[in-house]
């Protein structure tokens, strides 16, 4: 079977309905810094300040076919103060197990390189989160440490 071809594009405001849903998914929970459900108020606050924001750039995953879009996931990255970028993945529920994740953070990925050129990446991720150690392994992040269950793990863009 041939994976569909995901594309990355800039989120829109009317992508915050999925968002939201993603993010309050129980699976999503599990494995979040923050386990808590985030009610619809502080979502749509977190988001009109993203949106505007131009250190935080959310990057919705989609598969277009048949002349429609699918959103199959999002990619965020914040930009510290030292120039480096935290990165964190979300797929939709059903887009789970379908080898998706590699191509979109990889996607993602080639999007940010193009914008920023040569820049660090930052992943932090629950030890218990293997799914998500195990892809950012294979996009290149190395694990720098781990503590309180929680590993930090990094990637240079050339």
């Amino acid at each position: 079977m041939t994976q569909p071809r995901i594309i990355v594009r800039p989120a829109a405001p009317d992508d915050s309905e999925a968002l939201l849903g993603w993010r309050n998914d129980p699976t999503t929970r599990a494995v979040s810094l923050d386990r808590g459900i985030v009610d619809r108020a502080d979502h749509d606050r977190w988001y009109a300040a993203a949106l505007a924001s131009t250190s935080r750039h959310i990057l919705i995953a989609v598969v277009r076919e048949a002349g429609s879009e699918l959103r199959v996931g999002m990619v965020r990255f914040d930009r510290s103060e030292d120039g480096s970028h935290e990165v964190s993945i979300n797929l939709a529920p059903e887009a789970r197990g379908k080898g998706m994740s590699g191509a979109i953070l990889g996607a993602a990925i080639e999007a940010l390189r193009e914008e920023a050129g040569a820049v660090l990446l930052r992943a932090t991720i629950r030890d218990e989160n293997e799914p998500s150690i195990r892809l950012f392994a294979a996009a290149g992040f190395r694990l720098d440490e781990s503590s309180d269950g929680v590993g930090r793990y990094s990637l240079a863009l050339d």
